[in-house]
C-alpha cells in the first residue's frame, strides 16, 4: 500500500511539473498516468478502469518512443519503458504464466534508463517527464520480486 502511495506521489509531482512545462504531450500522458493510478483507490469498477487507462497509455508511449526522432539510446530507452511497463501490467492482469520472469526483466528499461540519463545529463526525463512515472512503476515492479 504503501508504494502505491508513494507511486501517486511521484505521479503527481511528475504531472506538476508537466503543466509547468508547458507541453501538450506530456501533459496528456502525466494526466492519463494520474488518472489511472488515482483510479485504483476509488474501488473495483474504477481499478479495471484505471488499469485500462494505464496499460493503453503505456502501450502508446512505447510506440511513440519507437518513432520519435530522438537518438538511437534515448529511443531505446523511451520505448523500452512503455513496452516494458505494457507487458508487465498483462501479465499481471492476465495472470499469465511467466509473470515474475517479467518482475526480472524490469531490470533492462530500468538499466537503460538510468544509464541514458547520466549520458544526457538528465535531459531525457526533462524533455519527457512522464517516463519517470513508468521509470518507477517498473522499479517497484522488479522490487515486488524481493518480497
Amino acid at each position: 500500500m504503501i508504494e502505491r502511495k508513494i507511486f501517486l506521489l511521484v505521479i503527481l509531482l511528475v504531472l506538476l511539473y508537466s503543466i509547468r512545462t508547458k507541453k501538450n504531450t506530456s501533459i496528456i500522458f502525466s494526466t492519463l498516468l494520474f488518472l489511472g493510478v488515482l483510479s485504483t483507490f476509488l474501488g473495483n469498477y474504477f481499478i479495471t478502469i484505471g488499469l485500462i487507462i494505464f496499460i493503453l497509455t503505456a502501450f502508446i508511449i512505447g510506440i511513440k518512443g519507437v518513432f520519435s526522432k530522438i537518438n538511437i539510446l534515448e529511443k531505446i530507452s523511451y520505448s523500452s519503458l512503455g513496452l516494458f511497463s505494457f507487458a508487465a501490467l498483462l501479465f499481471g492482469i492476465m495472470n499469465w504464466p511467466g509473470s515474475n520472469e517479467v518482475k526480472l526483466i524490469m531490470t533492462f528499461p530500468i538499466i537503460i534508463f538510468i544509464i541514458t540519463n547520466f549520458k544526457t545529463k538528465f535531459n531525457l526525463v526533462k524533455t519527457y517527464p512522464f517516463l519517470l512515472i513508468l521509470f518507477f512503476e517498473c522499479l517497484f515492479r522488479f522490487l515486488r520480486l524481493l518480497y
